[in-house]
């Protein structure tokens, strides 16, 4: 009697284990379909603020996301409400840690709200970057690298809710170079 109440009770937990979405669920897409570009090749980013006596630096990019393909995709957001899409920022031509200084440190809600993008429609977003973001505990200096050239990428999903129907390797934008302000 005990090891049947055990085996239903094991039983019944993988069936909620496995309903969970323990991971990402990757689909299989064409990344061309999915063209993310940026308004310029290169920005200068400025003092934007400070963070203690370190100071922030920043600059504004606006978007172009074009659905190429034949169905309705839909962009990560942060909140159901949130007006643009989560995005990361990458270092082209280099995978040498820390990466950019200008990704931001998303807190997020779970939902299935993702901004939908109709099949052949374009949208428009106005980004402003901002970094670094974090700095070290010890020293107290930034981390992240505030120039070179960099890439935006947001995260493609063929279906709503939170990582589900991700397109691998679909949303990176062209590369832009970042340079100071003197």
């Amino acid at each position: 009697m005990l090891h049947r109440k055990l085996r239903a009770l094991l039983v019944g937990s993988l069936g909620v284990v496995s309903g969970c979405g323990a991971g990402l669920d990757i689909v299989t897409s064409d990344p061309a379909n999915y063209l993310l570009s940026t308004d310029r090749a290169s920005y200068t980013a400025v003092v934007a603020g400070t963070i203690g006596s370190q100071p922030q630096y920043g600059f504004t990019v606006i978007t172009a996301f074009t659905n190429r393909a034949k169905r309705m995709v839909y962009l990560a957001r942060c909140a159901p409400s949130s007006p643009t899409p989560m995005f990361s920022v990458e270092m082209v031509g280099s995978a040498e840690p820390p990466g950019p200084a200008y990704n931001g440190v998303w807190a997020c809600t779970g939902h299935d709200q993702q901004i939908p993008v109709a099949a052949g429609a374009t949208r428009s977003d106005t980004l402003f970057l901002v970094g670094p973001n974090s700095f070290d505990g010890a020293t107290g200096q930034p981390i992240g690298a505030l120039t070179g050239a960099m890439r935006l990428r947001y995260t493609v999903q063929t279906c709503q809710g939170d990582g589900a129907c991700v397109v691998q390797d679909a949303g990176n934008s062209n590369s832009f170079a970042v340079a100071l302000h003197p």
